[in-house]
């Protein structure tokens, strides 16, 4: 008996043993440019994005090929949902991350989560909920609140193109710099800017969208056409 004793004992300590192995190499898994371990929030509620262009795979094959290869870029944005104060006026893009535009303002972060879609959402109540936020959340954040979406945008041809973001309430696009700033307390608003973008490149990219009260909208084209999320990564 205390030989089954001392036999199970060792047993138990091996299974906690090899649980704690599990659990540090689970905290070791990174994402690309995103948040190392993108979790907080369940998954997109997009679907996921059709075959890629083989032009983008060819772009996206040779950035990782200097990369770690334990640490590749995959296809998503990694986005962060804040709340924030109800006196907050705007928004500013910086450095570091989504910074309320009045004195001693604060974020709290409620998590983060993976999104593949494009930026529509069209002009509406916010009770339809914001479609970016995964779909179980989206009733329980319909006002005041900031969600950062950032990654990098594959580029796979030369050319100069023009960038459309509407937004109620504000917004701030970047890529590869700052390029629109939609922000601000406001009814729906359209800004535009154009930007020469080199074939086979990857450039950073950020959308931030700040939603105050009332309706909420949020779209974001580039040529005349929602801009296309196959070209986006983390």
């Amino acid at each position: 008996m205390q030989k089954d004793m001392k036999q199970q004992t060792r047993d138990w300590v091996a299974i906690v043993i090899g649980i704690g192995v599990i659990s540090i190499l689970l905290s070791q898994t990174g994402c690309g440019q995103g948040p190392q371990g993108i979790q907080g929030l369940p998954g997109t509620n997009a679907p996921e994005t059709a075959t890629v262009d083989p032009a983008i795979q060819s772009v996206v094959n040779a950035y990782n090929e200097n990369h770690p290869v334990n640490d590749p870029i995959t296809q998503g944005l990694a986005c962060t949902l804040y709340t924030v104060p109800t006196s907050t006026l705007q928004i500013l893009a910086s450095a570091t991350g989504v910074v309320p535009v009045v004195p001693a303002a604060t974020l709290t972060t409620v998590g983060s989560f993976l999104y593949t879609g494009e930026f529509n959402q069209p002009e509406g109540s916010v009770t339809g909920g914001f479609n970016v936020l995964p779909s179980n959340l989206q009733g329980l954040y319909q006002t005041w609140f900031i969600v950062k979406c950032t990654g990098l945008f594959i580029s796979t041809y030369y050319a100069l193109h023009e960038f459309d973001l509407t937004s109620d309430d504000g917004s701030v696009f970047s890529i590869g710099g700052q390029l629109i700033n939609n922000d601000g307390l406001h009814a729906a608003a359209t800004k535009s800017a154009s930007k020469i973008l080199d074939a086979e490149t990857v450039y950073s990219f950020e959308v931030d969208f700040f939603q105050g009260g009332g309706d909420q909208e949020l779209v974001l084209n580039m040529d005349g056409a929602l801009l296309p999320s196959q070209n986006l990564y983390h």
